[in-house]
């Protein structure tokens, strides 16, 4: 069930939980618009109800965002309420809706209600995501990237047009590698960042239809502009050869 279109984006930066978050999804939001996908990014003080209703209108084929939650909401910037269960999951109808946020992905919860309600596929976390603050308290650190980089993988597979099954397993699979890293560090705290990546990775839940891909269009070129492009060459062309002639 492949859908079209752009990835909308939420990228709340106010605490250190988010950005530490905003911190890793950049880097997957550039390995994405490599491949010329469209990205709509709301970021910091964008991540508000206002900014995101507008651009839902836009009708993006993609939301992934992070920031907090629980059973019932999900939040942007400063906890302000983007999605609650019972209020308005029909901005999800017809989209993927990805959640880098804690609980919002709970059995009975909101990711499960806004797939009854129409989604496409939801993918999210039962219980809180770790983020491991305690460790190594900054952003680029080895313990924050082995936490985050799992659920950017899901993003980077539905940028190569993926399914929700393929982007999971990619997902476990870096969660693995971190683990195996992790295991031969030698750090002191080595175990507990095990536990949590362990505890992310089996904490993510998929609701809807898990075949569904969300397939990021690169932006069509237009008639005209490609006619134009051509005919330039043409005559740059033409021009070399009476030089060389």
């Amino acid at each position: 069930m492949p859908i079209s279109g752009t990835l909308l984006v939420i990228q709340p930066d106010f605490d250190v939980a988010t950005r530490f978050c905003s911190y890793w999804m950049e880097r997957t939001i550039e390995h994405i618009t490599e491949k010329r996908i469209r990205a709509d990014v709301l970021k910091g003080g964008n991540a508000n109800l206002e900014e995101f209703v507008s651009s839902i209108q836009k009708d993006p084929a993609a939301l992934w965002g992070a920031g907090h939650g629980n059973e019932e909401a999900y939040s942007g910037q400063n906890l302000v309420v983007l999605l609650r269960k019972g209020v308005n999951e029909e901005l999800m109808v017809g989209r993927v809706c990805h959640l880098l946020s804690c609980r919002t992905g709970a059995g009975g919860g909101l990711l499960e209600s806004v797939a009854e309600k129409g989604a496409v596929a939801c993918i999210g976390y039962a219980v809180d995501f770790i983020i491991g603050l305690a460790v190594e308290p900054y952003a680029e650190s080895k313990m924050t990237q082995s936490l985050c980089e799992p659920d950017c993988e899901i993003e980077k597979v539905f940028a190569d047009g993926g399914t929700c099954i393929e982007a999971l397993e990619a997902s476990d699979n870096k969660s693995e590698r971190w683990v195996e890293y992790w295991r031969g560090s030698g750090h002191p705290d080595a175990d507990l960042v095990i536990f949590s990546i362990i505890s992310n990775r089996d904490a993510k839940r998929v609701y809807g239809v898990p075949e569904a891909t969300s397939r990021l269009t690169v932006p069509p070129v237009r008639v005209a502009a490609l006619a134009a492009f051509w005919l330039g060459m043409f005559g740059v062309s033409v021009a070399l050869l009476r030089r060389g002639g």
